[in-house]
């Protein structure tokens, strides 16, 4: 989470614009700089999501409540000083910065009711690395399986008889 948050952030191009410059035509490849600024955003709005739920499961929905309320108001406020400013790119990264904000008053109040420390949530630790070796190999196998098969052989793409 943390390197796709700093390659977006700190970089001007985004994995969608760098896709995409040859997929559409240039002036629309514009609109592709503010979606890779609200990519940050998105993650971390998932990852706020995530905890969100957590929070209510514990019997504290009201906490979310003050969540969305601190979004919110940072939306509106950077919204109001960086639109007229940065246009669009502005809006971009006032979504961001308030989705940012919707998940560290996720993950304050997670830690509070949890006890557990904010790194051992955002850091990856030692026993993860296993977890991301062996789904990745799983993936990889999977794509070459789905390579190596046509499509009437694949799962879930068996022709039905009528």
């Amino acid at each position: 989470m943390c390197s796709l948050m700093l390659a977006t952030m700190f970089d001007g191009a985004s994995p969608m614009m760098l896709t995409s410059l040859n997929l559409v035509p240039t002036t629309s490849a514009v609109s592709c700089v503010p979606a890779g600024r609200s990519l940050v955003g998105t993650v971390t709005l998932s990852a706020g999501r995530v905890l969100s739920n957590d929070i209510a499961g514990r019997g504290k929905p009201s906490l979310n409540i003050y969540i969305g309320i601190a979004t919110v108001i940072t939306n509106i406020v950077l919204n109001w000083i960086w639109i007229p400013r940065f246009g669009i790119a502005g809006a971009a990264w006032a979504s961001t910065v308030s989705y940012t904000v919707a998940f560290l008053g996720a993950l304050i109040f997670y830690c509070r009711l949890s006890e557990n420390k904010w790194y051992k949530l955002v850091l990856p630790q030692r026993g993860d690395i296993s977890i991301y070796a062996r789904s990745a190999k799983r993936l990889l196998d999977l794509i070459l399986a789905m390579s190596l098969r046509k499509k009437d052989e694949l799962p879930g793409c068996e022709r039905r008889e009528r």
